[in-house]
């Protein structure tokens, strides 16, 4: 076979490869490079996605026959100084690490806001001498966030920094011999405000104004750790749950029943009484939601023959008017839920119902009467409370 003499020579200088690598071509050819690269990335990120939704829907029973037996699942526990319960949807045999999982999260919230563990986070920060700055975890620094949050929209009646008083009355580690007169509450009132702490979002760190300010996290931790026990769920692909910390409630999507049948989560408000646990209504939550409940018909004390609330004005330092015995609150996070229905515990029922209409919080709040042992009660409910499906039970008195 005969070929032309020049005509492959010819070819192959003509081929761009062949041409002089000039600083343009040699640009060029990377810009190739970096977009094949880019390719191949995006079509693995892609398929990673894939498997990723593929397991996601196999855990809620889709395209798996595997998955038809999930099971709800109860597991509990105790974490600070309460119990706690989840029933979620999921594999029987998962059960031993989702229970290790639950306890863990609950734990480390237990752990870093207790005001009994002297190395917890808070008490570090209680301890630590004004206008210094602490460093403290996301999970920390996020509640003390939302509780200076509550602490602004209530006008104060949230405030967790009121412990001072909350021991002064006798409902704190010690009883006092008397009750506090009115300079020794204007002197536990000097120590309280929760304006006194600076939080820093850019750097996560919080400081006090003052050396004596001391945090109690008590009516919002409860709420956030329900929050994390929820988070642990989702990030296992578990959708369908109910998780429950010393009443404070959050569920997503509905509870499971026999022959592949579901409803929604239905939760129940407890009646404010002295004489023995009874349910006033159950509530039917559309998920995914949070219901929180605060009353003082738990932690009262009898002084001089009139009853004391444990629930402490921190704008006056004094305990609230025993008028409203419960309040319930519905939120996307049960940590703002609690924290809520703490405030609203604290304003007047006229003030709690004026707040909520102005933000469109669903309240639900059952007034005392006048005679407290008849335990008759008044319901008061915002705008937002009556699209949700309450019944009250026949043993619920007006």
């Amino acid at each position: 076979m005969n070929f032309h003499p020049f005509s492959f020579c010819d070819a192959h200088y003509n081929s761009p490869m062949a041409q002089p690598m000039t600083p343009r071509r040699l640009l060029t050819l990377l810009s190739g490079i970096a977009v094949l690269a880019a390719l191949s990335w995006w079509r693995l990120e892609a398929n990673t996605a894939a498997d990723a939704s593929d397991e996601r829907n196999a855990r809620q029973g889709q395209n798996n026959p595997a998955a038809e037996q999930e099971q709800l699942l109860k597991f509990q526990g105790q974490v600070m100084g309460t119990t706690w319960t989840v029933k979620a949807l999921a594999l029987p045999d998962e059960y031993q690490a989702l229970q290790a999982l639950l306890a863990k999260s609950l734990q480390s919230i237990d752990e870093a806001m207790t005001t009994y563990q002297e190395e917890s986070e808070l008490s570090r920060l209680n301890r630590s001498p004004a206008k210094i700055k602490v460093k403290v975890s996301p999970e920390l620094f996020t509640v003390l966030q939302l509780a200076q949050e509550i602490h602004q929209v209530s006008q104060g009646a949230f405030d967790p920094s009121v412990g001072p008083l909350v021991n002064a009355w006798g409902f704190g580690p010690t009883q006092p011999t008397a009750l506090p007169t009115d300079e020794e509450l204007a002197q536990l009132r000097a120590r309280t405000g929760y304006v006194n702490l600076v939080l820093d979002a850019h750097d996560s760190t919080a400081f006090k104004m003052r050396d004596d300010l001391s945090l109690d996290l008590s009516a919002i931790a409860k709420g956030y750790g329900t929050d994390q026990a929820a988070r642990a769920l989702e990030k296992e692909g578990i959708r369908d749950y109910m998780v429950e910390v010393g009443g404070e409630v959050r569920v997503s999507g509905k509870k499971p029943l026999p022959g592949g049948q579901s409803k929604p989560w239905v939760l129940g408000i407890e009646a404010p009484s002295v004489q023995g646990r009874r349910l006033w209504a159950r509530l039917e939550l559309a998920a995914p939601a949070a219901l929180a409940t605060s009353g003082d018909y738990r932690n009262f004390r009898e002084t001089g023959g009139t009853t004391i609330s444990h629930t402490i004005d921190p704008r006056t330092g004094r305990p609230v008017p025993r008028l409203v015995a419960s309040v319930s609150v519905i939120q996307p996070s049960a940590a703002k839920a609690d924290a809520l229905a703490t405030a609203l515990s604290v304003l007047s029922i006229e003030e709690g119902l004026a707040l909520a209409e102005e933000n469109a919080w669903p309240v639900y709040i059952l007034e005392r009467g006048k005679e407290a042992e008849a335990e008759n009660f008044t319901v008061h409910q915002s705008s937002a409370m009556k699209s949700y499906r309450l019944i009250k039970l026949p043993t619920a008195r007006q």
